[in-house]
């Protein structure tokens, strides 16, 4: 298992800072599914409630929720949720392809107490071992193509963050131009 380490610039409330950014390289693909297969490494496992249509006019709005179990009953601290674009194949793609359609929608979002709605995807059984959950309201993809959102949560460390889990959607299709004058 190797790490790699980069610096990446993350934007919030307060405006674009630079962190330190590590990923283990040890990724579980989940290409046929949205639900990331427990490792080793993570005692979090990562469910998408709301993923993205499957065909979606460039530049419609639309939301990704994830809920966040794990086995080992824990209190998550200093947990935050980032979404990105990848290809379909699962490459990361630069910032800038995955948009928000209104000033108020983000890209990062602190993880927080799941949605009843959340919870009813999962069995009685298994409820009690969420710890969480986050979404993303008002996404938006201007280009089109077959992709897939990936969300990541990583744990803040001082100046810096660790990605602890992530999950990719099943792919889906942005096509044509965006509708009833929606733009991102």
């Amino acid at each position: 298992m190797a790490d790699v380490a980069r610096r990446t610039y993350a934007r919030n409330d307060h405006g674009p800072r630079s962190v330190e950014h590590r990923r283990s390289s040890t990724r579980t693909d989940t290409s046929t599914h949205s639900r990331q297969q427990p490792s080793t490494s993570s005692p979090y496992t990562l469910t998408i409630t709301t993923a993205p249509p499957s065909c979606v006019s460039a530049s419609t709005p639309f939301a990704t929720r994830i809920l966040i179990t794990t086995p080992r009953r824990r209190t998550p601290q200093n947990l935050l949720a980032v979404i990105s674009l990848t290809s379909a194949s699962g490459t990361p793609l630069p910032a800038g392809h995955l948009l928000t359609s209104s000033s108020s929608a983000k890209l990062m979002d602190s993880v927080s107490e799941p949605l009843r709605s959340d919870l009813s995807v999962l069995g009685r059984g298994n409820r009690a071992e969420v710890v969480g959950a986050a979404g993303f309201e008002g996404l938006c993809v201007r280009e089109q193509g077959e992709y897939r959102v990936r969300v990541t949560i990583a744990r803040m460390e001082g100046d810096g963050w660790e990605a602890i889990a992530e999950v990719d959607s099943a792919v889906f299709r942005v096509a044509g131009r965006g509708v009833n004058g929606v733009k991102c």
